[in-house]
């Protein structure tokens, strides 16, 4: 994996060999950054004269797999997210089309005879919703809207939409990678990570004492996008939801609408997710990240190639790093 890895960085987005159906890439950009320090919510810090965001926006739309874009966001940042991306629209208006998630059904419609296996003649759809608390709870959101928005289509069995998502502090992404990740869910992977191998030595702890060392062999560190079938991540989500707040005592559709203009409906906490998920496979579990949720489940998650330049951005020093990259022209 390692020589995969080194023979992709720095090389243009390789065109798959794989047909892609529908595709929707989710950016979450809600968390505020506080190891950071930057003052400021961390997909606005700006990082060689572009934000984070914007930079990982252009990751995505390089890499030619999206059909929709959904960028979870605070509400303090909702009017800074909706011009950047105005911004990105303006770089390429024949192709990259600004909508409101209230309107995000209307414009699948409106698209779906230019979409196919393969096809991307329509615009890209780029639109925004409000997170939520956690990051499960802004990806779960995202999900919805875009499983809404390709509800009232009937799609066939090649058509299926595949999601991708994504952490835009993951700002120098290749392109590649999310070509690899979306060709391999294209392909009939249940859940699809990018990994890159770890190279420290890593030692498990119970106080200040090392109790063992695991081969290093057997250890990848995942990075995003993770991407899967979106009904199938949507029914994850649906299961997840009704374990945790049908424990909270609540109804099963509890998790908050978002705000800021968009209209996203509740979980219809209906049994659709029991055909895959149940929800008691999900009682007392948290989701670390978008792929736990198939791993908890017992579905196999296939590992493709990561790039060591997709690392997370979450400290000063990290900044330094991928502004002196950038610098570098290393990206």
């Amino acid at each position: 994996m390692a020589s995969q890895q080194q023979q992709a960085g720095g090389q243009p987005a390789a065109q798959s060999s794989v047909a892609l159906p529908p595709t929707v890439v989710v950016i979450t950009a809600a968390g505020q950054g506080t190891r950071l320090g930057a003052g400021m919510p961390k997909a606005l810090v700006p990082v060689a004269g572009k934000s984070l965001l914007a930079r990982s926006l252009a990751g995505v739309i390089d890499s030619g797999v999206a059909d929709i874009v959904v960028v979870t966001c605070s509400p303090a940042m909702w009017d800074a997210v909706a011009v950047t991306l105005a911004a990105c629209a303006a770089t390429q208006p024949q192709t990259l089309e600004v909508v409101d998630a209230s309107s995000l059904t209307e414009a699948v419609a409106s698209t779906a005879s230019k979409r196919g296996p393969g096809c991307k003649d329509s615009p890209t759809l780029l639109t925004q919703i409000t997170g939520g608390a956690e990051r499960y709870d802004s990806v779960a959101r995202a999900v919805r809207c875009a499983a809404d928005a390709f509800a009232t289509l009937s799609e066939p069995a090649n058509m299926q939409p595949i999601v991708l998502v994504h952490d835009a502090a993951r700002a120098l992404t290749p392109p590649a990678v999310f070509a690899r990740v979306a060709a391999s869910v294209a392909a009939g992977h249940p859940g699809v990570i990018p990994t890159i191998p770890v190279t420290d030595t890593i030692a498990v702890v119970a106080g200040d004492t090392v109790t063992s060392n695991p081969d290093r062999a057997t250890l990848q560190a995942v990075q995003t996008p993770q991407g899967f079938p979106l009904a199938l991540l949507h029914a994850a989500f649906q299961a997840y939801y009704q374990a945790h707040n049908t424990a909270a005592g609540q109804p099963t559709n509890a998790l908050q609408q978002p705000t800021g203009g968009e209209t996203v409906p509740p979980y219809p906490g209906d049994a659709a997710a029991d055909t895959v998920f149940t929800p008691e496979q999900f009682h007392d579990f948290t989701p670390t990240d978008d792929a736990s949720l198939m791993t908890q489940a017992g579905l196999p998650v296939t590992v493709v190639a990561g790039d060591t330049r997709s690392f997370k951005v979450t400290t000063a020093t990290d900044l330094l790093l991928a502004e002196a990259m950038l610098a570098n022209h290393t990206t």
